[in-house]
C-alpha cells in the first residue's frame, strides 16, 4: 500500500508497519517497486531552461536524495532490531531471481530475455542472468562464447560481464568468446560497444574485432576483420582461416562432444583454413586430411578421434 510506504519514509509508521515495508522491500515485487519509484522521483531532477525554477528543483533534489537515505536507513533498522529472518530473505530473493542457462559440450541453445535481446549459447558456456531486469540495469555474466542481438535502450545500456572485463552496448550484435584459460576476442558486427579491460576502455565499431590479454591486460583492435566468421557456429557451420591443430583440436571437442587424441607430435605443425556446412564431424575430418598429411580414426560410439601423420 502506497500510504503506509509513505508513513515509514516519512518516520510516521508503526514498527510492525515498518517491517511489513522491509520484508516487501526484500522481496522481488518490492525491489521493482522501489526501483519505480526511485525512477518516478529522479524524474523531477531533469534540467530544465526557466531559471525561476531552478531554487524549486534544488529544493526537490534534496528532498529526493533525503527521502532514499530515509528510506535505507528505515530498512537498515528494521532488519538490525531483530528481525533476523528478513537478514536472510534479501539474499535469498537476490539468489532466486538470477537464472543460470549452461550449454552442454555439443549444443547450441537460444535464449530470449525479457527486453526482447536474443542470445545464441554456444557448447561449454554459462549465462547468469536476472529473472527480471530492472529499469535501470541490463546486465548479464557469460562464461564461454555467445551471440548477443541487443534490443536497443539508449538509456539503458547493456552490459556483458567477463570476469573482470565487461562490453557495454545500447543496442547491436556481437560475438564474445570468453572461455577459461583461452584468449578472449570480441567481433563487432553491427554498431558500437565499448569494451573495459583493466583501467583502459577501447570503443568499437562495426567490422572491428577486439583480442585482449588477461595477463598482461593488453588489448589488440583488427579493423576491417571479417567478423561474421567468429558466429560462423550458431549457423552449423565450421569457418576457420589459419586456425593452428591445437585451437582446432580445442574446437572440435567443444563443437562435437568427442575427445581428440594427436598421437604425432608434429601434427601440430600444420594449421587450417576450412569452411565445412552441416554439423557432421567426418566431414571436418576429411576437409583436415584432404590438406594435410594426416589420417584419422573416428569411434564414434566411444566419442573418441585419434588423428596421427601420415607415413
Amino acid at each position: 500500500e502506497k500510504d503506509k510506504i509513505n508513513r515509514v519514509l516519512n518516520n510516521e509508521a508503526s514498527e510492525q508497519e515498518a517491517r511489513e515495508v522491509a520484508q516487501w522491500f526484500g522481496c522481488v515485487e518490492g525491489q521493482l517497486g522501489v526501483s519505480l519509484m526511485l525512477e518516478a522521483d529522479m524524474e523531477t531532477m531533469v534540467p530544465r531552461c526557466d531559471t525561476p525554477a531552478r531554487d524549486e528543483r534544488a529544493r526537490k533534489i534534496n528532498n529526493n536524495v533525503s527521502r532514499w537515505w530515509r528510506t535505507v536507513a528505515v530498512v537498515a533498522m528494521v532488519l538490525m532490531l531483530g528481525a533476523g529472518a528478513l537478514l536472510w530473505l534479501m539474499p535469498m530473493h537476490q539468489e532466486a531471481s538470477m537464472q543460470t542457462i549452461c550449454a552442454d559440450r555439443g549444443e547450441v541453445l537460444q535464449v530470449v530475455l525479457q527486453d526482447g535481446t536474443h542470445i545464441y549459447l554456444n557448447a561449454d558456456s554459462r549465462l547468469v542472468f536476472p529473472g527480471r531486469f530492472t529499469r535501470y540495469n541490463r546486465s548479464v555474466t557469460l562464461i564461454g562464447e555467445a551471440y548477443f542481438d541487443v534490443v536497443k535502450d539508449k538509456h539503458h545500456p547493456f552490459i556483458v560481464d567477463l570476469n573482470g572485463v565487461s562490453v557495454e552496448v545500447l543496442g547491436t550484435q556481437f560475438n564474445v568468446k570468453a572461455y577459461e584459460n583461452e584468449p578472449l576476442q570480441v567481433n563487432l558486427d553491427e554498431g558500437h560497444v565499448l569494451f573495459r579491460g583493466g583501467s583502459k576502455s577501447v570503443d568499437m565499431y562495426a567490422g572491428e574485432r577486439l583480442c585482449y590479454d588477461r595477463k598482461t591486460s593488453r588489448s589488440i583492435l583488427y579493423h576491417n576483420a571479417n567478423t561474421r566468421l567468429a558466429s560462423a557456429w550458431k549457423e552449423h557451420r565450421l569457418e576457420v582461416n589459419g586456425m593452428s591443430m591445437q585451437e582446432l583440436k580445442t574446437m572440435l571437442e567443444r563443437q562435437y562432444a568427442v575427445d581428440i587424441n594427436i598421437r604425432d607430435e608434429q601434427c601440430y605443425e600444420y594449421s587450417y583454413s576450412l569452411v565445412v556446412n552441416g554439423n557432421k564431424l567426418e566431414n571436418v575430418l576429411k576437409g583436415m586430411s584432404s590438406v594435410s598429411p594426416i589420417c584419422y580414426r573416428y569411434d564414434e560410439e566411444k566419442s573418441i578421434v585419434t588423428i596421427s601423420a601420415k607415413r
